[in-house]
């Protein structure tokens, strides 16, 4: 009876609980970055619509792709379009599911001015190491300096090491924010806006059209857009 009872619970460890499940796939995102926070969420909601169980895991910019390209990992929650340029072993989802700005931020006592990526080449920029949309924007600059960690631009430029930050809007903001900062400030006018797309690495290219329908319809219905400023809310006002 002993060794039946003994069996019996054996057999019952070896069959997984309801609901503990493990994620069929897990993606990588830029760590501390908001949109990518805001992102992280959109594409969870994608894939449930999909029936499709994700875990999303954060960390530095570098090493996200390292992940993402290598196999190592299931994908890239978002990037812009040129990261499938370079990577060919990342395979883009053609909808776009989500927007971001690159945005100047400045001391409010400097009376810089920016309308266009071409006057950057004026001034001293800091940018974070691995970020793709703000290393793509200071190609060829001279006069760039790369921060390891996103909550270090402001301080850069408030201390006068640089003239210019380059981030997103949205996580400009926030790093103002929680750093207490208040002469440092966005120029009027974003330089660039960037569609961002999903990739999936090439071992997982069977994923892309099932999620691009999703995507396209949530699109068409508004339904995204209401997700993200929702999202975008969220994280400003934690």
């Amino acid at each position: 009876m002993k060794k039946i009872a003994l069996f019996f619970l054996a057999a019952c460890m070896l069959i997984p609980a309801v609901g503990m499940a493990a994620p069929e796939y897990t993606f990588v995102r830029i760590e501390n970055l908001p949109e990518q926070e805001i992102g992280e969420r959109l594409l969870k909601e994608v894939y449930k619509r999909a029936g499709i169980e994700i875990e999303v895991e954060a960390m530095s910019g570098v090493r996200a792709l390292e992940a993402a390209s290598s196999g190592e990992k299931d994908g890239e929650a978002l990037r812009i379009w040129s990261v499938g340029e370079k990577y060919p072993s990342l395979v883009r989802v053609p909808t776009p599911l989500s927007a971001l700005t690159t945005q100047a931020f400045v001391r409010k006592d400097s009376n810089i001015k920016l309308s266009s990526p071409d006057e950057l080449k004026k001034f001293s920029i800091a940018i974070t190491r691995g970020v793709a949309h703000t290393k793509d924007i200071t190609a060829g600059l001279e006069n760039v300096h790369e921060v390891p960690s996103e909550d270090l631009l402001m301080p850069f430029v408030q201390a006068g090491r640089a003239e210019v930050a380059l981030t997103s809007l949205e996580n400009g903001m926030v790093i103002l924010k929680n750093a207490g900062i208040t002469d440092v400030v966005p120029v009027e006018q974003p330089l660039k806006v960037h569609p961002l797309y999903h990739y999936v690495n090439e071992k997982n290219k069977n994923l892309v059209e099932k999620i691009d329908a999703v995507i396209k319809e949530m699109t068409a219905s508004g339904e995204l857009e209401k997700l993200q400023k929702q999202y975008a809310e969220d994280i400003l006002n934690k």
